[in-house]
């Protein structure tokens, strides 16, 4: 089974709000907006939980199925990996 798990890079900053958060990428001192989902799956990613461990915190938090949860993480993984703000630990 392939595991996936991520952490916020060490080039970030991610100050969060009640309504998401702002990731402060260090290199070009650019700012990204993350809306309250993005921003609750950011918070957990602590290089400890995997990807379908996130997915399942947000079915609890969002009521949507395991397998939406999971897609919406994959996604916001890819674009956080592309983007500079996440780094995967683990993939085996």
């Amino acid at each position: 089974m392939d595991v996936k798990i991520f952490k916020i890079s060490s080039r970030v900053v991610v100050e969060k709000f009640n309504d998401g958060a702002l990731a402060l990428l260090l290199d070009n001192r650019s700012l990204v907006e993350l809306n309250k989902s993005a921003s609750d799956i950011l918070a957990q990613t602590d290089g400890q939980h995997s990807l379908a461990d996130i997915a399942f915190i947000l079915v609890g938090e969002y009521s949507i199925t395991f397998e939406e949860a999971l897609l919406d993480v994959t996604d916001l993984y890819n674009q956080l990996t592309v983007q500079g703000i996440v780094e995967p630990i683990i993939s085996h």
